[in-house]
């Protein structure tokens, strides 16, 4: 994402409603006017608000951040806590309305099996050699490999030295 420059918004921009395309440069004039100086609340999941600006971003915006995602998806990357402006996003956007009904999608995690299903997939689509590259042979035949050394081998071509020995 593009980082937008910090110039103050306009009376035109400041009446529009928060879209995903304003949120962030709406955000930071939200935090600069209404709470200059002052740390900023976290949210964490399994918090009512988690939840809540979960369903903010997911049902009235339409849309995730990606630092939302990737603790969602449990990345390897992903903080323990998300910033936001407000505790609650109705502080926020004043035309977003908690509703009773909403549920979270549930996280769906992959499974090994999900995986396995759908290389069977592929192979019954694309036919048992999915995958597996084949390599035209060589023109030549290749030479004989040398025979492995054993330690009696090893030890003949190569003696102790004498720091070793003493």
């Amino acid at each position: 994402m593009a980082k937008t420059p910090d110039r103050p918004l306009t009376e035109a921009e400041l009446k529009a409603p928060i879209t995903k395309a304003n949120f962030f440069p709406r955000a930071k004039h939200f935090i600069k006017t209404t709470f200059p100086g002052v740390e900023l609340p976290t949210i964490k999941p399994g918090s009512p608000q988690w939840d809540a600006w979960r369903e903010y971003f997911q049902r009235h915006l339409a849309w995730t951040p990606e630092v939302m995602r990737r603790i969602i998806d449990r990345s390897a990357d992903a903080p323990i806590l998300m910033t936001v402006p407000t505790e609650y996003p109705e502080h926020f956007d004043v035309s977003f309305r908690p509703s009773e009904h909403w549920n979270p999608p549930e996280i769906r995690q992959i499974t090994p099996r999900d995986l396995r299903e759908r290389l069977e997939e592929l192979h019954r689509r694309y036919g048992p050699q999915w995958g597996i590259k084949v390599l035209p042979r060589p023109s030549r035949p290749l030479p004989k490999s040398a025979p492995s050394l054993t330690d009696e081998d090893l030890r003949r071509i190569y003696p102790k030295r004498e720091e070793d020995a003493a």
